[in-house]
C-alpha cells in the first residue's frame, strides 16, 4: 500500500513540473512578443552615455583638496599691532592731549593723570626725598673718615705692640743669658771650692805630721774660706739671675695681654663703626630706590603713546573721573608695514598645515569668486604662505588652533594697509594634494579628512644659544634692558 502511495506522488510531481514548464515557454514567448519604442531606447542610450561619461569625468578630473578656516587681518610684526595705553598708577584724570584719528610719535602726552596714593600727595615729596638722600650720603662720608682713623689707630697700635714685645723679647734674652752666666760661674766656683777643701784636708793631715808649716795651713784655710765666699756668692747671682728671668717672662705677658687688650677695643670700635657705615648705604640704597621710585611715578602720571601711529580710541572718561591703575585709556595703532592673516583652524585639520604650506585667502569687501578644487581659476583672492602654526590651542579652549599667514611674494601683492586695514574678516583655503574629483566626493561622502602624500616636513630644533649677552662682564645700568640688541642679534 505505501508503494502505491508513493506512486501517486511522483505522478503528481511529474505534471506539475509539466505544467510550470509549459507556463514558462508561453510567458518567454510573449516578452520576445513585446517591444519597446524607439523613442525610451534612445533616451536609454544617452543616459547610459552620459553616466560613463560622467564617471570618466570624475575619475581624470583633478581636485585640490583644501582646508578651510577663517580669521582676520592683523600685523605680521607684533610691535605693529594695535598698542593699548593703560595707566600705570591710580590716580585723577587732569585732562587729555589728544584726539581720536589723531596722529602721534613715540612719546607723544596723551593723558595727564593726578597721583591719589596718600604716601605721594606731597607735592615737594621728590625734594624731600633727595634731601634725604644728601644727608645720609654726609653721614656716610662722616663714618667712612671715622673708620678710616680707626684703621690708623689700629696699624699704629699693633705697630706699638710690636715694638714692645721685642723689647721685652730682648730683655729676656739678657736675663736668660745672665742665667747662663751665673750657672757657669757656680759650676766654676763649685770646682775651685771642691780644690780648696781638698787642699786644706792635705794641708791639715801634713800640718798634724809636722810636715808643714802653720803658716802653710792657715793659707790653705784662708784659700778654703774665699772659696766659701765665692760659692756662695754664685748661688746668689744664680738666684737673682732666676728671678730676673721669671720677672722678664711676666713682664713680657703683661705688656702683650695690655696691648692685646687695647687691640681688641679698637677693633670693636672699628666693626662698631662699619655696622653703622653698612646701615647707612643700606639706607641710602633703600632711600635711592625710594627716590627712584616716586620719580617714575611721577613720569607714570604723564601718560604718553609707545609707539609712533594713530590713536583710534579715546575711552569715554572726562576729567576728574578716577582711573585705576591697568585701566586703558586708549588704543593706538602703529604704522603697518607688513600686513599678515591669522586663521583659526580646527583641530581635526589642524595636522595637514604646517610653515611654507601655500593659502589663498579672500578678505571682505573685495569681490571674489573661490572654486576650492581649482585654485587656479579664483578670482579676487590673494596668494598667502603659512608663516606660523600655535602648538596650542587658543585660550577660548575650542579646539581651535591659529595659524599666521603671511604674503605670497610670487603671487599678486596684497591690497596696502589704507585698504585692507587690522580686523577685517577673512577666509583661506590651504591647499593640500591633488586628488581626482571621484576620490574626493567619496571621502566627502564618508565624512573622511583630506590626507596627505607625504608627512608634513618636521621643524628642526635649533641650536641651544647662549645666553644675552655672551659678555660676562655685562651688567646692565641705569635700569637700561638689552631688548634691542636682543632683537637685532636674533
Amino acid at each position: 500500500m505505501n508503494k502505491t502511495v508513493e506512486e501517486r506522488h511522483t505522478r503528481l510531481s511529474r505534471w506539475r513540473r509539466r505544467q510550470r514548464s509549459v507556463s514558462s515557454s508561453i510567458y518567454i514567448r510573449a516578452l520576445d512578443d513585446i517591444e519597446a519604442p524607439r523613442l525610451i531606447r534612445r533616451y536609454l542610450r544617452v543616459i547610459l552615455v552620459m553616466l560613463l561619461v560622467t564617471i570618466l569625468v570624475l575619475i581624470v578630473t583633478p581636485w585640490v583638496q583644501t582646508v578651510l578656516a577663517e580669521g582676520r587681518v592683523t600685523a605680521l610684526r607684533p610691535v605693529e599691532r594695535p598698542q593699548y595705553v593703560n595707566a600705570q598708577i591710580t590716580g585723577r584724570l587732569v585732562r587729555w592731549y589728544v584726539s581720536e584719528g589723531q596722529h602721534v610719535f613715540a612719546g607723544d602726552t596723551i593723558a595727564l593723570l593726578q597721583d591719589i596714593d596718600p604716601k605721594y600727595l606731597d607735592t615737594n615729596i621728590v625734594a624731600r626725598a633727595g634731601a634725604h638722600v644728601q644727608w645720609l650720603i654726609e653721614r656716610s662720608n662722616q663714618l667712612r673718615e671715622q673708620v678710616a682713623a680707626i684703621n690708623r689707630q689700629l696699624e699704629a697700635e699693633i705697630t706699638a705692640q710690636q715694638a714692645a714685645l721685642e723689647a721685652a723679647k730682648q730683655y729676656i734674652i739678657q736675663s736668660q743669658q745672665k742665667l747662663q752666666a751665673a750657672k757657669a760661674l757656680l759650676q766654676q766656683e763649685t770646682i775651685d771650692l771642691e780644690i780648696a777643701t781638698q787642699r786644706y784636708q792635705d794641708r791639715k793631715t801634713l800640718f798634724e805630721q809636722g810636715l808643714r808649716s802653720l803658716r802653710d795651713f792657715e793659707s790653705a784655710r784662708s784659700a778654703l774660706q774665699q772659696a766659701q765666699a765665692r760659692f756662695e756668692r754664685a748661688q746668689a747671682d744664680l738666684r737673682a739671675a732666676e728671678s730676673q728671668v721669671e720677672q722678664a717672662n711676666q713682664e713680657y705677658t703683661l705688656k702683650q695681654n695690655e696691648w692685646n687688650a687695647k687691640i681688641q677695643k679698637t677693633r670693636s670700635e672699628l666693626n662698631k663703626a662699619q655696622e653703622s657705615l653698612s646701615a647707612v648705604e643700606s639706607s641710602i640704597a633703600k632711600a635711592l630706590i625710594d627716590k627712584s621710585n616716586i620719580e617714575m611715578r611721577r613720569r607714570y602720571s604723564i601718560v604718553v603713546s609707545p609707539v609712533e601711529g594713530t590713536v583710534v580710541r579715546l575711552y569715554s572718561l572726562g576729567p576728574g573721573e578716577t582711573v585705576n591703575q591697568g585701566e586703558p585709556l586708549a588704543i593706538v595703532m602703529p604704522e603697518l608695514s607688513s600686513l599678515a592673516v591669522e586663521l583659526y583652524i580646527k583641530g581635526n585639520d589642524a595636522p595637514l598645515v604646517y610653515p611654507g604650506q601655500k593659502v589663498r585667502i579672500q578678505f571682505d569687501g573685495f569681490p571674489a569668486l573661490q572654486i576650492s578644487g581649482f585654485p587656479q581659476v579664483n578670482v579676487g583672492t590673494f596668494g598667502g604662505i603659512v608663516s606660523v602654526v600655535d602648538a596650542v590651542d587658543d585660550d577660548r579652549g575650542a579646539g581651535m588652533f591659529r595659524a599666521i599667514i603671511k604674503p605670497d611674494t610670487t603671487d599678486e601683492p596684497w591690497p596696502n594697509s589704507q585698504v585692507l586695514r587690522p580686523g577685517t574678516r577673512a577666509r583661506g583655503w590651504m591647499l593640500l594634494n591633488t586628488v581626482p574629483l571621484a576620490y574626493e566626493i567619496w571621502r566627502q561622502l564618508n565624512g573622511f579628512p583630506p590626507s596627505l602624500k607625504e608627512p608634513p616636513p618636521l621643524r628642526r630644533k635649533p641650536q641651544k644659544r647662549a645666553p644675552y649677552p655672551s659678555d660676562k662682564s655685562f651688567s646692565p645700568k641705569d635700569d637700561v634692558q638689552p631688548v634691542g640688541d636682543f632683537d637685532a642679534d636674533k
